[in-house]
């Protein structure tokens, strides 16, 4: 008799293109609406070359795409190409490395429409011009998660620009010691649709009354959390 676990172990693909390729053809062949790719150590391989791209542009029917945790420090343009062919409702390349999204890759994410994108948990340290103007332009972006790169940095036109982004529901900053003026506290009174928001301040953040204003008129906020130092005048030392 044979011992089907160890036939499995023997036969299974070890390979991590091979184990990609098999989940995104099954994906294609079931009609699938997920395709979990995460932690696969796909980084690597994610050359402009690798099969994968052509096999993704052939499942129609996804809504849903996780690359969380492969390592990934960048996506080429032959990538963004395939990705950008599927309207992904969700996104996730969370846990990687990359540390930009190209003017291609955000050009990408914008044919997909996506309602979440999770860029969390890399080491961006900011969104080019184009990147937010991307934004801006999708509608059905809902959910934008941005937490844990801690590198990340906003300047007051980037938070001006951010208040474009006006169907927004969830805007996760965590791990990025941000500042919060009173013109970036304004830019975030636009976004009239915002139910959850999570920042880390830099130490020397102090939240004015204005801003403590501005964030008082988002009359859709269930959820606030702000983390910054106790010393800081003006901002608690608890989850708000």
């Amino acid at each position: 008799m044979v011992d089907s676990d160890a036939h499995d172990a023997q036969v299974a693909p070890r390979d991590p293109s091979e184990v990609a390729l098999i989940r995104i053809r099954e994906a294609e062949r079931t009609n699938a609406d997920d395709l979990d790719l995460s932690n696969l150590s796909l980084g690597p391989i994610l050359t402009s070359d690798w099969p994968g791209w052509e096999a993704l542009e052939g499942v129609k029917s996804l809504v849903e795409l996780k690359l969380t945790g492969n390592g990934i420090t960048a996506i080429p343009a032959r990538g963004w190409t395939a990705l950008g062919c599927i309207k992904l409702n969700r996104l996730k390349l969370d846990e990687n490395q990359l540390s930009e999204i190209p003017p291609e890759g955000w050009e990408a994410i914008e044919r997909m429409h996506p309602r979440i994108l999770d860029l969390s948990a890399n080491r961006l340290t900011g969104i080019p011009t184009h990147g937010w103007r991307a934004l801006g332009r999708m509608a059905s972006l809902k959910h934008l998660y941005l937490s844990l790169n801690p590198l990340l940095q906003l300047s007051t036109d980037d938070w001006g620009m951010l208040s474009q982004l006006g169907n927004l529901k969830s805007l996760m900053l965590r791990g990025a010691n941000l500042t919060l003026s009173d013109d970036e506290g304004k830019a975030l009174r636009d976004l009239k649709a915002l139910e959850t928001l999570s920042l880390d301040l830099d130490p020397s953040t102090n939240i004015s009354e204005k801003t403590w204003e501005a964030l008082g008129g988002l009359g859709a906020l269930s959820w606030l959390m702000l983390k910054c130092e106790m010393s800081v005048a003006g901002c608690a030392p608890w989850d708000v």
